[in-house]
């Protein structure tokens, strides 16, 4: 099963829903921003008036996939495949900064670090009643304040906006 769904809902204005559902925090990896970009692709194209990102289980994302982060702090893994993802994961959040139609993100539980700019990224932010949504930049916790989340902080302003025209 792909890390990632998109669908889309709705009768008389239809709405593109894309679900990030890896099986456990929804992490971000090579494989889930290459099946992210497909999706944008899709709902780009398709007749959907508006993008709605959201996540199953605990997480809308707990940020960039660990088992590669780890060569950052250490503790195994590929070093070499670092500033790749945080790369490609900065492309994959301009991406959806910069999206022609307005993007929605709801915060379905934590939104760390990469998921807290998921949601900076979008033009508006919700939260899903009764998720107990808890947002952090707590990469420097770990040791990796460099990353920044893939600079994505920087590209939204001090003040993320509450809305934007399309």
């Amino acid at each position: 099963m792909p890390p990632a769904t998109y669908r889309i809902e709705g009768g008389d204005v239809p709405v593109g829903v894309l679900t990030l559902d890896d099986g456990k925090m929804n992490s971000i990896g090579f494989e889930m921003i290459r099946v992210l970009h497909e999706a944008l692709d899709q709902a780009e194209a398709d007749e959907a008036k508006a993008l709605v990102i959201t996540g199953t289980g605990k997480a809308l994302s707990a940020g960039f996939d660990l088992s590669v982060m780890g060569a950052f702090l250490g503790k195994g893994g590929d070093l070499a495949l670092v500033p790749k993802l945080v790369e490609e994961g900065g492309m994959l959040l301009m991406r959806v900064f910069c999206f022609p139609k307005p993007v929605v993100s709801v915060a379905s539980g934590h939104s760390l670090a990469f998921g807290a700019m998921l949601l900076l990224a979008a033009d508006f932010r919700v939260g899903r009643r009764g998720s107990k949504a808890k947002f952090g930049l707590n990469e420097t916790a770990i040791g990796l304040e460099i990353l920044s989340s893939a600079g994505a902080s920087h590209s939204t302003g001090s003040t993320p906006p509450t809305s934007r025209s399309r």
